[in-house]
């Protein structure tokens, strides 16, 4: 059985549990009378693993549920009776051998969704970091569009490091029956990171939005407003919610880990969130179709939506709706629930960083002509002119890596040559909105 240390603020609790199990048994022994037709273990009283163990007839096992201080519900303890009608002991001391395997058992149960979370999260975190570094990087990538993928992605990775921090110190230990100051901030921050996450995936709605119905023009104020939005919103409501239920001593135990009712402060945002990030799906899915209805070849339009509906789900947090409701503990489909939020949430950030880094069309057109350039520049038959603006030719693009693409009217360049098509719907001034492109850089808005 696991080695517990109690902190001294739950030696209280400690002491009552002890007092039930010591009531328990007493009530046992005046109530039940040990059959005469055989050899029994007597009632016993194991003071170790704090349960109540009731007689049991020689050569068979007497059960008992495993004590709550391991959170191991529906497990059970087991300790054989020998022949002789004594308790089976340790060989080398007088301790009762109580098998807790099964509490065990129902421990790793309950945690192994832990591990698939942990395995996705660090994944996630690996694509997260090279996408982030391969953003700023890049000149070409330094344009409002961008700008918001990487608040979302620093967003996503800050809250993943906090839940692997969560979960390796916290739920895999004794830590929150001990319940320090460190852990309490630990929730705390975490949830601030869960709220940044879902207003960014928000923000993000939001600028897509705009550049389709051409509401307001991109630029430094609407950047400025979604900044305040995805960084500080999440701040207000964590710190309301921090302080509503910090004064509670009650709701302050065990890292904060119970079931509270101050949990809607964090849940209500979400939950709006998510709804309103539904209706903006549904609202740029009519955009799209209405823009592509323009485009003949209906298969090939039916292809950029479907691409669209692909790109936007995981973008505005939109797979947690295919399992809304959570089953009731400790059934079957509970577990399944766990594994399956487990997977999904942990890999949110690998989709998105594969989604709008690895196989975007502008990304990969880049990272080719850096490695050209490296070897072009290593290339000891090269002339070194003195010249120190450099065209690269690849395919049907090309790019002057001396030009400054930062500015209010330079464009990207994408990669042609392995771009089968771009849809580009014309409006009535003669301005080009590239909605969806085939390597799936679906919000490259152009800007008159």
């Amino acid at each position: 059985m696991k080695s517990v240390e109690v902190p001294d603020e739950h030696v209280d609790d400690l002491k009552n549990w002890r007092l039930i199990v010591n009531a328990t048994c007493e009530y046992i022994m005046a109530t039940e009378t040990i059959p005469q037709d055989g050899v029994y273990c007597p009632i016993v009283l194991d003071v170790d693993n704090l349960v109540c163990i009731n007689f049991t007839r020689a050569g068979e096992y007497s059960y008992a549920d495993c004590p709550p201080i391991w959170d191991a519900e529906g497990g059970k303890v087991r300790l054989f009776c020998e022949s002789n009608g004594t308790w089976r002991t340790h060989s080398n001391s007088p301790k009762l051998s109580v098998d807790t395997q099964e509490c065990d058992r129902v421990d790793t149960e309950d945690t192994s969704h832990l591990y698939v979370y942990i395995v996705g999260a660090s994944v996630s975190l690996v694509l997260l970091s090279i996408s982030l570094i391969i953003f700023h990087g890049f000149r070409q990538l330094r344009c409002d569009r961008i700008t918001v993928h990487k608040n979302l992605f620093i967003s996503f990775f800050l809250n993943t490091w906090c839940w692997l921090i969560m979960y390796r110190f916290v739920s895999i230990g004794d830590v929150t029956l001990r319940n320090p100051m460190w852990c309490q901030v630990l929730h705390v921050v975490a949830h601030y990171f869960v709220l940044t996450n879902f207003a960014w995936m928000f923000c993000e709605g939001l600028y897509l939005h705009f550049i389709l119905v051409r509401a307001l023009r991109t630029g430094k104020v609407l950047i400025k407003c979604l900044i305040a939005c995805g960084w500080g919103l999440p701040f207000v409501i964590v710190i309301s919610y921090a302080l509503a239920r910090g004064v509670d001593e009650e709701r302050r135990a065990h890292c904060w880990s119970k079931e509270d009712i101050m949990m809607n402060i964090i849940s209500v945002p979400i939950y709006v969130t998510t709804a309103v990030n539904t209706c903006l799906l549904i609202n740029i899915i009519w955009l799209l179709l209405t823009k592509l209805r323009q485009i003949p070849d209906a298969s090939q339009s039916s292809r950029m939506a479907a691409k669209a509906i692909l790109i936007l789900v995981p973008l505005f947090g939109l797979q947690f709706l295919l399992m809304p409701v959570r089953p009731e503990y400790g059934t079957v489909y509970f577990q399944i629930y766990q594994h399956f939020m487990s997977l999904i949430t942990s890999l949110q950030g690998a989709m998105l960083s594969c989604i709008f880094c690895f196989f975007n069309g502008e990304v990969r057109s880049l990272l080719r002509r850096k490695w050209q350039e490296q070897w072009i520049m290593s290339d000891k038959r090269r002339k070194n002119t003195g010249n120190t603006s450099s065209t690269f030719i690849d395919g049907y693009s090309m790019v002057d890596t001396t030009r400054d693409l930062t500015s209010p009217k330079s464009k990207t360049v994408f990669d042609q040559a392995n771009t089968s098509e771009m849809l580009e719907l014309q409006t009535s001034n003669q301005v080009f909105i590239p909605l969806v492109d085939n390597n799936g850089d679906l919000s490259r808005g152009h800007e008159d």
